[in-house]
């Protein structure tokens, strides 16, 4: 069975650190509670904040595995990219 990257802080080696957010809580999770958000929040937010929180919904929808997501960054496997400690 191989490794699998989960959600939260990712590193690429010479490179600033980022969060890794996995299709499944993006899509399942985050995408929907945030479009909660919005919909109790349609009359309390400015426009500024809700196009935000909307760019988010939108960036999280494009981890959708069925979707062709044209310009998605092709990585090599997980396991391929970690770095094995030395015991």
């Amino acid at each position: 069975m191989s490794n699998r990257p989960e959600t939260g802080a990712m590193e690429f080696e010479n490179d600033w650190c980022g969060i890794f957010v996995r299709g499944d809580n993006a899509m399942m999770f985050y995408a929907n509670e945030l479009q909660v958000v919005l919909e109790l929040n349609k009359d309390k937010l400015d426009a500024y904040s809700k196009n935000v929180i909307e760019g988010t919904i939108r960036l999280f929808c494009k981890a959708n595995h069925h979707q062709d997501n044209k310009n998605k960054q092709l990585m090599k496997s997980f396991d391929e990219c970690i770095k094995k400690e030395i015991l």
